[in-house]
C-alpha cells in the first residue's frame, strides 16, 4: 500500500493485516502479482498468506535483521526432508542430519516445561 491511500487510516497502532489485506485486495481486483510485507516473522503466516492467495511474494524483513538463519527455522516449521534440502555445507550442522533432531526435541522441551 505504501502509506499512500487516503482512505486507509494509517497510525502506529496499526497491525500489518492492512498491509495484507491490501496485498489481496490488489491481487484479487487487478489480477497482477502482488508482495506482502509488515511484521511477518512467522513462517506459518507467510505460508498462509501465499496459501491464501492474498501475496504471490513474502518479504521478510525486520525477522532477517533480527535472524540471519530465519529460513532455517522456516523451513523446521513447513518443510521436511523430502520437500526441502539444506545445503550440503550445512545439513551437518544445522540440517536434517545434524542438529534438526535435536532442535525439535529441544522445542518439545520447552512447549512441555
Amino acid at each position: 500500500s505504501g502509506g499512500i491511500l487516503s482512505t486507509v487510516d494509517y497510525n502506529l497502532f496499526n497491525t500489518p493485516e492492512v498491509q495484507h489485506k491490501g496485498s489481496a485486495a490488489i491481487q484479487r481486483e487487478a489480477g497482477i502479482p502482488t508482495t506482502a510485507v509488515g511484521k511477518i516473522i512467522d513462517p506459518l503466516l507467510a505460508e498462509k498468506l501465499l496459501q491464501d492467495n492474498s501475496a504471490t511474494l513474502i518479504c521478510i524483513g525486520r525477522a532477517f535483521l533480527n535472524n540471519p538463519h530465519w529460513a532455517y527455522g522456516a523451513a523446521d516449521v513447513l518443510a521436511n526432508s523430502e520437500s526441502f534440502k539444506y545445503p550440503d555445507s550445512y545439513d551437518w550442522c544445522i540440517g536434517w542430519k545434524g542438529f534438526y533432531k535435536w532442535r525439535q526435541d529441544l522445542h518439545k522441551d520447552e512447549n512441555n516445561n
